[in-house]
């Protein structure tokens, strides 16, 4: 896909037909369907030591206004943080 750059930790990965897979669609995103894989951090600081991942997917899911429905879990693997959290939902 052009555009995305090798270090991104999201990636729009679906579009609907008047949209791309560059750049979110207009008119709050709606179609746009998301993947993530974002380090967790015990602070704010990037880059800290990451003691997990964030994984999953969204999708803007209405036109109207600006709303998603999200898919994800937390993969904890550092030496003293192990196991997952998975959500769902709006």
């Amino acid at each position: 896909m052009a555009g995305i750059r090798k270090t991104a930790t999201a990636a729009i990965v679906g579009a609907p037909a008047w949209g791309n897979r560059t750049i979110l669609a207009n008119q709050n995103h709606f179609g746009d369907l998301v993947v993530f894989d974002d380090p967790i951090t015990l602070d704010n600081n990037l880059h800290s030591a990451p003691v997990g991942r964030a994984q999953g997917i969204y999708v803007y899911d209405k036109k109207e206004i600006f709303t998603a429905w999200l898919g994800f879990s937390f993969v904890f693997n550092s030496t003293e943080h192990k196991g997952s959290i998975n959500f769902a939902g709006r």
